[in-house]
């Protein structure tokens, strides 16, 4: 049973991947432009720097090889770190939301919850750490980084706001 539960764990950062890069190609054939995406958190856990393990990096690290302009925002890493391990700076949240076509939401940093819901109005939000609503869990199944109901999460904001 633990193995089963770990190939089920290993396998959602690829979903995750996967979800992206379809709503990448999605944006693109509708706007015919190249697609900037914010990845929101990089460390293994909110509101904490460890990186070791986390599966946010793996997810960032992947998407940094497709043909989309990636920007981070991770606020608990120093700059050095994150250009090690991206190859990029981390930048300021405020900035980035106003550049970003796609928001990605991994990690749940508290600094995050202050994001004004009307700044992603235009925008295509892919949250699978629960930022900005509650994750559905079945009644029994606990909630770790990923929603333990094996769901991927998309909300559209100009839709629900």
């Amino acid at each position: 049973m633990l193995k089963k539960a770990r190939e089920v764990n290993d396998q959602k950062p690829h979903a995750v991947i996967k979800a992206v890069q379809q709503q990448v190609e999605q944006w693109k054939k509708k706007n015919n432009a190249r697609c900037t995406v914010l990845v929101l958190g990089l460390t293994y856990k909110p509101d904490i720097d460890d990186v070791r393990e986390s599966p946010a990096v793996f997810i960032a690290q992947q998407l940094a090889h497709d043909d989309i302009d990636l920007i981070i925002c991770e606020p608990h890493i120093d700059q050095e770190l994150c250009m090690q391990l991206m190859g990029r700076p981390s930048v300021m949240l405020a900035p980035a939301l106003q550049q970003a076509d796609i928001i990605v939401c991994l990690v749940k940093h508290s600094i995050f919850s202050t994001i004004d819901k009307q700044l992603c109005a235009s925008k295509i939000v892919l949250d699978v750490c629960g930022l900005f609503y509650e994750p559905r869990l079945q009644e029994g199944q606990e909630q770790m980084y990923w929603p333990a109901n094996n769901t991927f999460y998309q909300m559209y904001f100009k839709e629900t706001v």
